[in-house]
């Protein structure tokens, strides 16, 4: 029987990229060359997955000081001056005032009724904290990869969250909406998962090794799906 759910953040819970989208518009050095929002935030969706996974095998850096290591190496690729670290500062506090999707907190708060939910995500603790308390959701716990010192999909994020709040891997189930991080990442640690495909890009085929219990579109739906599972209270 499933006791456990670790619902991931951004992404999953939390709408984030519009909130880059926008503190991209807003750093005036970009807005003066001409840099193209949606094309700056993508080249830095990329080097900042591929900063993270330095820094899980390399030394663990915050993600405050990767996302100034990011803006270092973009600024530096478009010929920018301005103040890299300031303006990184600026991107990592947009994460801070993100909007939840609708039915988060509903979804998050109900599910406690049967099953006890803990949040995890790839972020720094403060503005993971705020970004769920200012949307209205409770969970048993939060977990940042600041507190894990690991980011996502390494095995090890997972098993020290389940260290942590003294979860078995058999009894959770991993919900998100990253193929790479929410569904083969647990699953590297015994983890079953449920995929939230909003976008119905996800298939079956051979080119997914490992597949999540369930996929579903919506929150309203996972909900649905959780509490068939788990018809008595927790």
């Amino acid at each position: 029987m499933k006791k456990l759910i670790i619902f991931d953040a951004y992404g999953t819970l939390i709408a984030a990229g519009a909130g880059y989208r926008e503190a991209v518009r807003r750093i005036p050095e970009l807005t003066e060359c001409g840099v193209n929002p949606e094309l700056f935030c993508e080249e830095w969706k990329i080097l900042h997955r591929q900063h993270k996974e330095e820094a899980n095998g390399n030394g663990y850096l915050t993600e405050a000081e990767i996302f100034r290591k990011d803006l270092s190496v973009l600024y530096s690729r478009y010929g920018i001056t301005g103040n890299r670290n300031k303006d990184a500062d600026y991107m990592r506090t947009a994460l801070g005032v993100s909007k939840a999707f609708e039915g988060a907190a509903d979804a998050v708060n109900q599910l406690k009724k049967k099953y006890r939910v803990i949040i995890g995500a790839d972020s720094d603790t403060e503005p993971l904290r705020l970004n769920i308390r200012r949307n209205g959701m409770e969970p048993d716990g939060i977990y940042s990869s600041e507190d894990l010192k690991i980011y996502k999909p390494d095995r090890r994020f997972y098993q020290k969250m389940l260290h942590s709040c003294g979860g078995e891997a058999e009894n959770t189930i991993y919900i998100g909406n990253s193929y790479h991080e929410d569904v083969e990442g647990p699953a590297s640690a015994g983890i079953p998962s449920i995929l939230i495909d909003r976008r119905r890009t996800h298939t079956q085929d051979g080119k997914h090794t490992v597949q999540p219990l369930a996929v579903v579109h919506s929150l309203y739906n996972l909900v649905q799906l959780l509490e068939k599972m788990q018809p008595n209270p927790r």
